[in-house]
């Protein structure tokens, strides 16, 4: 996904992205993981912003004012995570050029 760890973090602790403690094979400690499908579950509901600007190939400047200009704004769902996410289905109508 391209998130730094503060992000993951946040996400994780806010509860936006499920987690679960497991026990490392290798080193028998305890790790936090989250499991590929509920990482894909939140994949198909919301995007970051520079992620988004990746996926239409633009750059992330024009994508703000392209975003503003529509009157998207990023999901407040997210407010407390240190980047903006929008979700999947507020962006779904605007245009793929953008």
């Amino acid at each position: 996904m391209n998130w730094s760890t503060r992000v993951l973090t946040t996400l994780i602790g806010a509860g936006h992205l499920p987690s679960s403690v497991t026990v490392n094979p290798v080193n028998r400690c305890p790790q936090r993981i989250v499991l590929e499908v509920d990482l894909a579950a939140f994949d198909e509901s919301f995007v970051s912003f520079h992620s988004l600007a990746d996926e239409r190939g633009v750059h992330f400047k024009k994508l703000k004012a392209e975003l503003i200009a529509k009157g998207i704004e990023p999901d407040p769902a997210f407010a407390d995570v240190p980047a903006t996410f929008y979700s999947r289905a507020a962006i779904r109508g605007i245009d793929h050029a953008v």
